[in-house]
């Protein structure tokens, strides 16, 4: 398991392998976890970037990390 944060810190990701993750995404007020299988090669090819290219757009964290934002947003923020 793989966990990445976009330097802008409005997404996170659990990237379970080459074709699966898990993104939470904040918007506002207001949050999205995404499940993602990825089944086309741009979904696959993002995956492979955040993994193993992602240090222009990403930084990487850890599962503690994730699970606290996620806390958070459940507390603070309103799921869509």
């Amino acid at each position: 398991m793989q966990y990445r944060k976009y330097k802008n810190g409005q997404s996170y990701f659990k990237i379970s392998g080459p074709e699966e993750m898990e993104e939470l995404k904040l918007m506002g007020k207001y949050f999205k976890v995404y499940h993602i299988k990825a089944t086309i090669l741009p979904e696959r090819v993002f995956i492979d970037d955040l993994l193993n290219a992602y240090t222009d757009f990403a930084d990487a964290i850890t599962a503690i990390d994730y699970e606290q934002q996620l806390q958070w947003c459940k507390k603070q923020l309103e799921e869509l």
